[in-house]
């Protein structure tokens, strides 16, 4: 399945939610959201709804525009995901301790990269706002070449192991 050049905006949840490949035995759906452009979401429900909401296996989240909610901007659960070249700021404007792009709680979530990525101007209320959190005990994930401006913190990690950050 592939969502490609939509326009997604004044949602009373999120923008994109997919599902897709198996986790038991790691085969890939090959699932591609790209060259979309979401904003102003999340207006009825002010957290997890995010712009794009990926879990399973092998999926692609490349190249989309993102901006204007109260919560995180692209939430993933799963292995081998590749997130890269999007463009997310305006995030995260009403809530703390979170992420533009956002992962936690699973071990086993492992193969996930996340590379190229411009995230900027993000808000976040007490903790602050992450550019990319992985966060309680997440491990096998990969971050580099991503850029951030203006956000808390570049990168959160919260436990886990095999976190790699490299030339962001």
């Amino acid at each position: 399945h592939t969502i490609r050049r939509c326009t997604v905006y004044n949602t009373g949840d999120g923008g994109i939610v997919m599902s897709g490949g198996d986790r038991k035995s790691l085969e890939r759906s090959e699932h591609v959201i790209e060259e979309n452009y979401i904003h102003h979401f999340g207006q009825w429900s002010r957290c997890y709804v995010p712009a794009i909401h990926v879990h399973g296996v092998g999926m692609r989240v490349s190249k989309n525009l993102i901006h204007d909610s109260p919560h995180t901007g692209i939430i993933y659960w799963g292995n081998e995901f590749l997130i890269e070249y999007n463009e997310i700021h305006h995030v995260t404007l009403e809530s703390g301790d979170a992420g533009a792009i956002y992962t936690g709680r699973d071990f086993t979530a492992r193969g996930n990269v996340m590379r190229f990525n411009y995230i900027h101007d993000n808000g976040g209320e007490g903790m602050g706002s992450m550019g990319i959190y992985w966060d309680d005990c997440v491990s096998g994930q990969t971050a580099y070449g991503n850029i951030f401006v203006r956000v808390s913190r570049g990168m959160m990690m919260g436990g886990g192991r095999e976190l790699v950050v490299e030339n962001n």
